[in-house]
């Protein structure tokens, strides 16, 4: 740094200049501290105040482990729990409720569980009630998505009072990162959980920095500070609610008359937003993936042929700029690019059945037996927070037509969803997928052993077996893009495009939030209110 005064400049200047020159260094240094002080000042987090977020749809239960975990439950699972790892933005994991952690062998793990964790209703976390979260877990009577995530560990046992030991059947490369994910393995208390006949649907107590002390189904749930969090000083805002408010338009009211601080929205909704003033707008980033279920039980999508014609007869290209105008959108396979390590990022060129064809789509159908065309269901929710499938469905409809496919649109509410995906009760289901802490997720309909799969194939279970079993990320990388690639070549599902999730938007005084790619809100500890 340039220092004020060197020796050449005061030689050449006279008394009164040399005194002129100090007294405005020293003006300047002063003001120059007074700015630092003030920036220092106002960066320092502050307690204290109400955080208002709101959200398009709330969950219906708030079990960390409960079945068909969408974006809803795991925004709010974040707040009351935590797991034994964290993971960042990078997809880094680091220690929580446990301190360290250490493989004694590919399959065999000892966590050190941390000392003074309460907790919300004030009792001590220990490690029998880690034991009990994983027994819970790994209960067969319990359908639950962390079951399935889950399904190698073997074994769980409290080696001494301060750390347990997860045996796993065979080597499990996503294996940390769930550990890592509140929604998968949030830490729960077996007295409490048991006192509740082990239904959290509608009840939570975690170790986490907020606790839930109001939950409506579909209206509102507030969170307040939990005094005993073991990080300390945090968190900083006493307490924070969710409103769930349906209509884009009021949420963008909200914003811009401060009722609410913090809020998300569909790409789609960029016009809207570009309407607010002060505020920040999370970056675009590719974190889900727009895609078709297809129910290869279901004539004539049993043939390969008919379902390699529908994947001809669609422009991926013009459907993603009429779906989502104003761009922001990538070619897909399964994992969306936003995971750096294992996420598609090319440009979609090399993709089986990257351009539209329609005379070969037509070809294919007469091969088929269908030479006149043949008529298909598509089903997509019909709620705004889907509004994205809707316009998809309706968009392959016209391309579908040019080739002689008929697609029957079918709008379903969002409660019979799952049940619809479970049974399978849709030949074709316009879906959205949001990134997972580990890629392995994005595959678990895929696999023949899933209820949920409905084009079973034995060449997919042996390479979801290798991509799980393979913790060399360079082959594991090699195994997931063979396995992508054969599902999208048999068109089991059609990955359309690549998206961002959901876009974050809120308040210029609402400090220390961060809007990361898991779209979690595990920043919530470190945000605080400039006001």
């Amino acid at each position: 740094m340039k220092m004020f005064g060197s020796a050449p400049i005061w030689t050449r200047r006279s008394r009164r200049g040399m005194m002129t020159l100090w007294r405005a260094a020293a003006l300047s240094l002063a003001a120059w501290m007074a700015i630092v002080s003030f920036s220092a000042t106002a960066q320092t987090p502050r307690r204290g105040g109400q955080l208002v977020l709101a959200q398009d749809q709330g969950p219906d239960r708030i079990d960390p482990h409960g079945p068909g975990m969408a974006l809803q439950h795991r925004l709010i699972v974040d707040g009351p729990y935590e797991s034994l790892l964290r993971i960042d933005a990078d997809f880094s994991v680091h220690p929580s409720l446990a301190t360290q952690w250490v493989a004694e062998s590919p399959t065999s793990y000892i966590f050190t569980i941390r000392d003074g964790v309460k907790f919300h209703d004030g009792s001590d976390m220990t490690v029998d009630d880690v034991v009990f979260t994983f027994e819970r877990i790994m209960d067969p009577n319990r359908a639950s998505d962390s079951k399935v995530k889950m399904r190698s560990v073997k074994k769980v046992t409290a080696v001494d009072s301060n750390h347990v030991r997860i045996e796993l059947a065979t080597p499990f490369a996503p294996f940390l990162r769930f550990m890592a994910s509140p929604d998968v393995t949030g830490i729960v208390s077996r007295k409490f959980t048991t006192g509740h006949n082990n239904d959290l649907s509608t009840v939570a107590n975690g170790t986490g920095p907020f606790k839930i002390t109001k939950y409506e189904p579909g209206v509102r749930i507030e969170f307040t500070r939990f005094d005993q969090y073991w990080e300390p000083g945090k968190p900083y805002l006493n307490s924070y609610a969710v409103r769930i408010i349906p209509d884009d338009s009021t949420r963008i009211a909200g914003l811009r008359t401060g009722e609410i601080d913090i809020s998300s929205f569909r790409p789609d909704k960029m016009p809207l937003i570009r309407t607010l003033k002060n505020v920040t707008v999370s970056e675009p980033i590719s974190n889900s993936t727009e895609l078709l279920w297809i129910n290869c039980e279901s004539e004539p999508l049993n043939k390969l042929e008919v379902r390699q014609a529908l994947a001809w007869s669609i422009d991926k290209v013009a459907l993603a700029a009429i779906v989502q105008p104003g761009g922001g959108t990538r070619p897909a396979l399964a994992v969306p690019a936003a995971d750096k390590l294992f996420g598609y990022q090319g440009n979609g060129a090399d993709l089986p059945y990257a351009a539209q064809d329609i005379a070969k789509a037509k070809q294919l159908l007469a091969a088929a037996g269908y030479p006149d065309g043949v008529k298909i269901d598509i089903a997509y929710i019909n709620t705004p927070a889907f509004a994205v499938n809707n316009r998809i469905a309706e968009v392959m409809r016209q391309h579908a037509a040019k080739a002689g496919i008929t697609l029957n649109l079918q709008p379903i509410e969002y409660a019979a969803y799952f049940k619809n995906v479970v049974s399978g009760n849709y030949q074709l289901f316009t879906s959205t997928s949001p990134m997972e802490s580990d890629p392995d997720a994005l595959f678990l309909n895929a696999v023949s052993s899933s209820p949920r799969a409905k084009c079973r194939d034995p060449k997919v279970d042996a390479l979801v077996d290798q991509e799980r079993g393979e913790t060399d990320p360079a082959e594991r990388i090699k195994i997931l893009d063979t396995l992508q690639r054969y599902l999208r070549e048999q068109v089991y599902f059609m990955y359309l495009f690549s998206n961002q999730m959901r876009v974050e938007v809120w308040k210029n005084d609402v400090k220390g939030y961060e809007s990361l790619p898991l779209l979690r809100r595990t920043s919530l500890r470190d945000t605080w209110l400039d006001r």
